[in-house]
């Protein structure tokens, strides 16, 4: 090999006979210099044969595995629902601005006039039928559509109101 590494470096390279003599000279040198490095690095690279590391290892091992299953069986352990609804109210307090707040506090005012206002108009033209008062058919089925219409959006707005304090 040391010929043919010699040979590459073309007339840079050393005559085969000086090369011969220089690598007798030096080879014992260099032999017990490897020997020496290849002695250290086994010696290193010797696995642990400690029985009783090997199985500390193992049990710690199997005890974070059985401790993720539980974890992952039943989650509310680590993260119980008054954790979680706490955390999602706190993100929805942060989305929601004051200026919303405010519209969805007034719209809650505006309907409950509504819903008076319409309940008043509902008692009126029962009582003007029941007492045979001449109502006109068609605005007396407009004004129920409007008030079944209104009673819907109430139960919408209701509906809506409830998912947001639950959030």
């Amino acid at each position: 090999m040391l010929l043919t590494l010699n040979k590459a470096c073309g007339d840079s390279g050393l005559k085969e006979d000086l090369l011969s003599k220089t690598f007798d000279v030096w080879w014992p040198n260099l032999k017990d210099s490897l020997d020496a490095i290849k002695g250290e690095s086994s010696e290193e690279e010797k696995p642990s044969t400690d029985k009783s590391f090997r199985n500390e290892m193992l049990e710690e091992i199997l005890e974070l595995s059985r401790t993720n299953q539980k974890l992952l069986r039943s989650p509310e352990v680590l993260f119980p629902p008054e954790y979680i609804e706490f955390i999602i109210r706190e993100r929805i307090d942060k989305e929601i601005s004051e200026k919303d707040r405010n519209l969805v506090e007034e719209q809650r005012h505006i309907t409950m006039e509504l819903k008076h206002r319409i309940m008043q108009i509902r008692d009126l033209l029962e009582i003007y039928r029941n007492e045979k008062k001449f109502v006109d058919e068609d605005f007396y089925m407009n004004m129920r559509r409007l008030i079944d219409l209104f009673q819907h959006q109430q139960m919408l707005i209701e509906q809506t109101n409830r998912i947001f304090r639950r959030k």
